[in-house]
């Protein structure tokens, strides 16, 4: 497997509220993108994603071996993890932030043999280009989705719709958070992309499927385009991305032999 990630503060914004994680001993990735004025964003998205990998890590290490083969189990450990998130964060903001909101998204994706376990909260994204398909796996919280649900709006009418930019769900905005867990098969060949909304307020999902599905571009290679891209378009947001890939059966022997 390969994998790179890259964040950025974009083109109009003064500071960067988005956090991102690569861990690849563990084997789990997160994108968060945080909300909130006086650098609380920031917070709110460094600590879910601290939160979050410190929960899952120290609970990997002292499961006994059967549980780490268990899919209810792993997609328990990720549906715990972010509501610990939600808490510290509401937490810190009722000690140090007084009555300011503050927030953040969270798409995570940790990896245990050729299963991956999502977790995801929020308005980020976590796509998988499968052979000639990119398909999206998340579903964006927000009021331009519930349109969509509706049947109002159609999926490129959402993307840049007026209500998109208000969430339904967020770590630390609400008592409660109600995290969509998902389990997914891996393929071989698979490559899966994790965002922040920064990158689709700019780019349309077929500009980023040509980026994904290019066997002849590295995941740091796709990142810096799809960020170059982004910039190019004007980047009103802060821009996070992680590629991972896995290699098709046989590709290292072929290079090799």
């Amino acid at each position: 497997m390969r994998t790179f990630g890259l964040t950025d503060t974009g083109g109009k914004r003064e500071k960067n509220e988005d956090s991102i994680l690569l861990d690849n001993d563990l084997q789990l990735y997160i994108v968060a993108d945080g909300m909130g004025g006086h650098m609380l964003g920031e917070v709110a998205s460094q600590t879910a994603v601290k939160v979050v990998c410190e929960f899952i890590e120290e609970r990997l290490l002292n499961a006994k071996e059967a549980l780490l083969k268990d899919d209810v189990y792993l997609k328990g450990l990720m549906n715990e993890a972010v509501i610990v998130a939600n808490r510290e964060i509401q937490e810190y903001s009722r000690k140090q932030a007084g009555h300011d909101i503050m927030g953040t998204t969270i798409s995570a994706l940790l990896i245990r043999g050729k299963k991956m376990y999502t977790a995801h909260v929020g308005d980020s994204r976590i796509y998988r280009a499968r052979k000639d398909k990119v398909e999206k796996l998340t579903k964006d919280h927000n009021k331009a989705q519930e349109l969509v649900d509706a049947g109002l709006l159609n999926e490129e009418e959402a993307e840049n719709h007026r209500s998109s930019h208000i969430l339904t769900r967020a770590l630390g905005s609400f008592d409660s958070v109600r995290a969509d867990i998902n389990m997914h098969e891996i393929q071989d060949g698979d490559s899966y992309l994790l965002s922040t909304d920064g990158l689709f307020r700019v780019l349309k999902i077929d500009d980023v499927k040509v980026v994904l599905l290019d066997n002849g571009k590295t995941p740091e290679e796709k990142c810096r385009m799809l960020l170059v891209k982004t910039l190019e378009g004007g980047a009103p947001d802060n821009t996070s991305l992680i590629i991972l890939e896995f290699e098709k059966k046989g590709f290292l022997k072929r290079i090799f032999s």
